[in-house]
């Protein structure tokens, strides 16, 4: 029972859900597999916008390496930087990724200056290229969060509403496990679960939903860089309700204030005002446009 989930309020109930794979005698990550396939579904997918836009395939490709070692960099110095006192306590978790040590934002951040610094030598168009890469970037956010399930992690507080999850709750770290957890645990042939929000399933859904109308979106689109506009946006207004479910949630240091949510709804305000006057203005141009040729 102890690598059993179970989703009670649903009727499924997987006795073993391992997380990781032995493969020739070296055990892999699933978490890491699916990872892996995001990115080579995301490329793929880029490859095929870039296509489609008459842009170079091959700037793309080196765009997402270099995309992709930002990410890693800047998601993980995130996590540092909040993390400053922990760490310096136990240096040894500097390097611990398997109990965490990513944020999400922090990814976007490093990815999103490698894209620029890239897009300033090649000298080629940002917003063109972010339009593009954000869609690549969603999918390896959809398979992360699956990932997530695997490793049983991001997770929430205690419910009872459908999609309820129950976990080993030797797989909660102490300080994620609140009073109402443990008030609320089940004993299930010896082994205490905690039933909690699925957070990562609902991330993994909102992304999903995200990119399916990011695809309808891309054809009424008005000017570059409003796909990656409405991505930041659309992203955040999801993060924003999940993180206050999560259990894990990052402060920031010295407040009450998940980092998360102040980042998102920053994004919301900035994106928001972004697609509504660049939307305007791109109307005020195809308007003036249309007068000069109307006067010829």
């Amino acid at each position: 029972m102890e690598m059993a989930i179970h989703f009670p309020n649903i009727g499924i109930h997987l006795e073993y859900v391992p997380r990781l794979l032995q493969i020739y005698g070296f055990q892999i990550s699933i978490y890491g597999i699916l990872l892996a396939v995001g990115m080579l579904l995301g490329a793929a997918y880029v490859v095929v916008l870039a296509k489609r836009a008459n842009q170079n395939p091959n700037d793309y490709l080196d765009m997402i390496i270099l995309a992709g070692i930002g990410a890693a960099a800047g998601g993980h110095l995130f996590y540092v930087l909040l993390h400053m006192e922990a760490l310096r306590a136990d240096m040894s978790q500097l390097w611990n990724f398997r109990n965490g040590g990513f944020i999400l934002y922090g990814a976007l951040l490093g990815g999103c200056l490698m894209v620029l610094l890239f897009c300033v030598v090649k000298k080629c168009s940002l917003w063109k290229a972010a339009d593009i890469i954000c869609m690549g970037a969603l999918l390896v956010q959809i398979t992360g969060r699956l990932g997530n399930f695997f490793n049983r992690e991001c997770f929430g507080d205690y419910t009872d509403t459908l999609l309820a999850m129950q976990i080993p709750a030797d797989f909660v770290r102490p300080a994620e496990m609140t009073a109402l957890m443990e008030e609320k645990k089940t004993f299930i042939e010896g082994t205490a679960f905690v039933q909690v929000h699925p957070a990562f399933l609902y991330e993994a859904l909102w992304c999903l939903l995200l990119f399916l109308f990011l695809m309808k979106y891309r054809h009424i689109r008005k000017f570059s860089g409003e796909i990656f506009a409405v991505y930041l946006l659309g992203y955040s207004l999801g993060r924003i309700w999940i993180e206050g479910l999560r259990a894990d949630r990052v402060l920031i240091p010295g407040t009450y204030l998940p980092i998360s949510q102040v980042i998102a709804a920053v994004l919301i305000v900035i994106c928001a005002l972004w697609v509504l006057i660049g939307r305007y203005m791109a109307r005020k141009r195809r308007n003036a446009r249309r007068k000069q040729e109307d006067s010829l």
